[in-house]
């Protein structure tokens, strides 16, 4: 075989990043790490005519198999998962569950990665953080998602998101907290309020997405949408930007800040492969909203105290195929 290059340096040969479902056209034959990340569930709901009776968790990540591979001049099949569509409901609803992403084509082992388990809503303890996605089909590793955070009490707690697990270690969202539950995050996130990020008039005017503290892949760059109310926020309607918009296709694109300046929700997304932070609060006649999961994973719970109002859990982040040429020939 005749090589004509290594990956010795950053940016060698250019990584392959694919967000929807397609054909691959492979243009050259190449030795790869390829990874594969299901997409992540959405949280649960809990509207504020059920507040006094459920406890609502969070969706839990996609699966990430993860592969050394000889690829072909040839077609490889592409399946994107879509992340699972967030909650709404006055009453109580469960999230939805994210969709499979695989990598497959002649001369290799199927590629699979799982989506994660919608959010659920119960009476009873929710004392489990299962629901990860699983993963087959790769020769290095097939890791399972984290779940949603485990909830111990009946009522009156909410959790946030699974990660997405990178490296085989535990990515679970946190759970039974009363107001912000921060959601899961890999090996290399420091602290638990990396997907915390909310809006809170009376103390945290200026939060932001906070930036990663590990840059993942280095030939990769991520672009996270940022706001700043400033000191005028009353009877603001904020736009949320996505980029990409197929990986945040189901974020909901804005939150409305009221007159009173009373905190209305979390916004925009988690960081990549960080779950959503769950959010329970007090909103009349407004509606809560909890965070969505970054790439793969998992969208936050949310719960809304007042009565006959609406809560609107957070999405799932949507599935990716990221492809790493380390030789080419």
């Amino acid at each position: 075989m005749a090589v004509i290059g290594s990956n010795n340096e950053q940016g060698a040969y250019p990584t392959m990043v694919f967000q929807e479902s397609q054909t691959w056209a492979c243009p050259v034959a190449m030795e790869a790490i390829v990874y594969v990340i299901g997409s992540g569930g959405s949280g649960a709901t809990v509207g504020g005519n059920s507040q006094s009776s459920y406890n609502a968790r969070g969706g839990a990540a996609g699966g990430c198999a993860v592969s050394r591979l000889s690829l072909a001049a040839q077609n490889y099949t592409v399946t994107i998962g879509s992340g699972g569509a967030y909650a709404s409901a006055t009453t109580v609803s469960a999230g939805n569950a994210g969709g499979n992403s695989v990598f497959s084509g002649t001369g290799i082992s199927t590629m699979t990665a799982n989506g994660g388990a919608a959010g659920t809503f119960s009476g009873i303890a929710q004392d489990t953080t299962a629901g990860g996605g699983t993963a087959t089909g790769g020769n290095l590793m097939n890791n399972t998602g984290g779940g949603g955070g485990a909830n111990t009490s009946a009522t009156g707690v909410i959790s946030g998101g699974g990660g997405v697990n990178l490296y085989g270690s535990s990515c679970n969202g946190h759970g039974e907290e009363s107001t912000y539950a921060a959601g899961g995050s890999p090996t290399g996130i420091s602290g638990n309020d990396y997907a915390r990020t909310f809006y809170s008039p009376n103390s945290n005017r200026y939060n932001r997405n906070q930036t990663l503290s590990v840059n993942y892949f280095s030939s990769l760059m991520v672009h996270q949408s940022s706001f700043d109310a400033g000191s005028d926020v009353d009877n603001a309607s904020v736009k949320l930007t996505r980029f990409p918009s197929t990986v945040y296709s189901n974020t909901r694109h804005y939150v409305t800040i009221s007159a009173n300046s009373q905190d209305k929700g979390l916004y925009a997304q988690a960081g990549p492969f960080c779950g959503g932070a769950g959010y329970r609060n007090s909103c009349s006649s407004a509606e809560i909203n909890s965070m969505a999961g970054g790439v793969g994973a998992g969208g936050g719970a949310a719960t809304n105290q007042s009565s006959g109002e609406s809560a609107y859990s957070g999405p799932g982040g949507s599935g990716l195929i990221i492809i790493f040429p380390i030789q080419l020939g």
